[in-house]
């Protein structure tokens, strides 16, 4: 009896492992997680950090079987987010969703920025990426980025950005300012949503931002795409040359959206976030909504977006002393 006792407790124990190892929620196995997750946006709503965050945070909710939440918290180029989560306790239960300029604050803030990028986080996941585009209001009467340039020379023009260190300021500023030497105004919003909505208004003439914040006017004709940061034209612009191919061939600038932990956080939670973030990225829902607002999906391990974004840090770092950029 007491031998066909052990041996359906084994049974159990084993008929259960199995069904974990196939069952959504394998990762329970860890304990982890058991609670509901914050992800801390660094940007107000509407930039592509927010609406990364948003398509993706539904299927980790099913994913890891917690409650996945998004809180905005902008700020400071990112800033403000940044050390909001730099300061939490690192128990795996609240992540860093930001940006491009989180590899640019470095060099535009120094020490002032309350944090440092590479040492008091964990890289867990880069997310997406997408090209920076400049655009203009309907009414602006430039239909390329060569009348743009002709337009400059005949009037004052402000453009929109998402804010001082981010990668559509700094491409822009590279632009407008270092090669083009014109006197066009660079007006800082908080964030991508506002800078587009700036531009969609009337507010100012031009704006660069991140695609997916303003792709939805440029598709329905109140604003005019002139050109994309990528190498490549993007799929769902065929027609929106890129800078590269326009003659600007140093200029090929993505936008990215990335999760990174408070220092501390345990490896095994680290690692179950980055490995749920990767699963999610393959499922079909999330990639029909990256392909709606052409974002491409990156993933893979931490290892990858700790090494990726060193070489971030030190690219951009180059930039802000070529165009002598400026903090808010």
């Amino acid at each position: 009896m007491h031998i066909i006792k052990r041996a359906w407790l084994a049974f159990s124990w084993l008929a259960l492992a199995v069904a974990g190892s196939t069952a959504p929620g394998v990762v329970h196995a860890a304990g982890y997680p058991d609670k509901t997750i914050r992800m801390i946006v660094a940007y107000p709503p509407g930039g592509i950090s927010d609406i990364t965050a948003r398509m993706v945070a539904p299927k980790l909710t099913e994913i890891l079987g917690q409650s996945v939440v998004i809180e905005n918290r902008g700020g400071a180029g990112g800033n403000v987010g940044a050390h909001a989560v730099a300061i939490t306790a690192p128990d795996g239960y609240t992540y860093l969703v930001t940006t491009t300029s989180f590899a640019v604050n470095p060099a535009l803030w120094g020490k002032d920025a309350g944090y440092n990028a590479e040492e008091d986080f964990i890289p867990v996941s880069l997310v997406s990426s997408q090209p920076n585009v400049i655009v203009v209001n309907d009414a602006v009467p430039a239909k390329t980025l060569a009348d743009l340039k002709v337009l400059a020379t005949q009037r004052p023009l402000g453009y929109a950005t998402p804010g001082a260190g981010t990668t559509p300021a700094l491409s822009a500023d590279y632009l407008f300012q270092v090669v083009w030497k014109s006197n066009m105004t660079s007006i800082p919003y908080r964030g991508a949503g506002p800078a587009a909505v700036a531009v969609l208004g009337g507010e100012t003439p031009v704006a660069s931002v991140a695609l997916a914040s303003v792709l939805p006017y440029i598709k329905t004709g109140k604003v005019r795409a002139l050109a994309v940061s990528s190498k490549e034209r993007v799929a769902s612009l065929p027609n929106v040359p890129t800078l590269y191919e326009l003659g600007y061939k140093d200029i090929q600038d993505y936008n990215w959206t990335a999760v990174l932990a408070p220092k501390g956080t345990p490896p095994a939670n680290v690692k179950i976030m980055s490995d749920a973030i990767d699963k999610a990225l393959k499922t079909p829902a999330v990639k029909t909504l990256f392909d709606s607002q052409a974002l491409t999906p990156v993933g893979g391990t931490p290892e990858y977006f700790k090494d990726y974004l060193h070489t971030e840090i030190v690219r951009w770092a180059n930039v802000v002393k070529v165009t002598g950029a400026k903090r808010e």
